[in-house]
């Protein structure tokens, strides 16, 4: 399960600094693996009685965030 949710992460840690809204700031670059581990610490909460917890979590947050970013372009 961690397998899948690492390309998830891949993906967004290279994408997300791309997109042209967080300025010139080195900060930047830091943004994406932040919001997914704050992600994946609160999905963790809620699925820590499960065998597999920490790459459900991780799966489940990383394309929580694809799936809500996809529906920010389709809306923009």
């Amino acid at each position: 399960m961690l397998l899948c949710a690492a390309p998830v992460w891949i993906l967004l840690s290279i994408t997300v600094p791309r997109s042209t809204g967080f300025g010139d700031a080195s900060g930047r670059y830091v943004i994406a693996p932040i919001v997914l581990s704050g992600i994946t610490i609160s999905v963790h909460r809620l699925v820590r009685d499960h065998r597999n917890a920490w790459p459900l979590s991780a799966l489940i947050a990383g394309l929580g965030i694809l799936v809500f970013l996809f529906g920010l372009s389709i809306v923009a």
